[in-house]
């Protein structure tokens, strides 16, 4: 039992460093390819996240791993499924992956396509890495709001970087967009919270 146990918790090693590479080599590319281009994406809260996800994983970090989930996870669902209606039917849904089918240089969708595989493999990171307590919403939080005026103050209305100028979705819900924004991502962050509590395979056992 105990050699089975062994080599499970290697293989389980290998499989966190090749997430974790795949995670920080996919970021900085993504940032350095921003830097080239528009310095100012590399505020976008998915290229970040890969960064975050990947330090968490070789952290052993839980609690930053999830917290990244938080942000990411419930509009990266909206992402894929946009993305696969609008592959199988020609046709937008939502509007938010309409750029990806635009003329784009190759690296630039290569890096758009973490979109399609970030969620699964952070999960499936922090199922192995695991986590202790709930409360990494309040690191989401933190980053939300950070994100937010670092986009705002450094970044132009037409890239329209995190959707802080205007909604990247046809959606309004009739009050000033700013509080939109932070009412939006909020509820996207206890929800995804919520939802991750509930995983109990995720969690350390007590």
């Amino acid at each position: 039992m105990m050699r089975k146990d062994k080599k499970k918790h290697g293989e389980n090693k290998i499989i966190l460093f090749a997430l974790g590479i795949i995670f920080l080599i996919w970021g900085i590319i993504a940032i350095a390819n921003s830097l080239m281009t528009e310095p100012a994406q590399i505020l976008w809260f998915c290229y970040l996240g890969l960064v975050l996800i990947g330090i968490g994983i070789f952290m052993g970090n839980g609690g930053l791993i999830g917290s990244q989930i938080a942000i990411l996870g419930i509009p990266l669902i909206f992402w894929d499924i946009d993305f696969i209606y609008r592959a199988v039917s020609g046709l937008s849904l939502l509007g938010i992956t309409d750029y990806f089918l635009v003329n784009r240089p190759i690296l630039s969708q290569l890096i758009s396509a973490q979109h399609l595989f970030t969620l699964p493999l952070a999960l499936y990171a922090l199922y192995l890495v695991k986590v202790k307590k709930t409360d990494f919403w309040k690191i989401s939080i933190a980053e939300v709001i950070a994100l937010f005026f670092a986009s705002y103050l450094f970044s132009k209305p037409e890239s329209n970087i995190n959707c802080v100028f205007r909604s990247c979705v046809n959606v309004d819900i009739g009050l000033p967009y700013k509080i939109e924004w932070f009412l939006v991502f909020f509820v996207l962050i206890i929800v995804s919270n919520f939802i991750l509590s509930k995983m109990k395979f995720l969690f350390k056992k007590k």
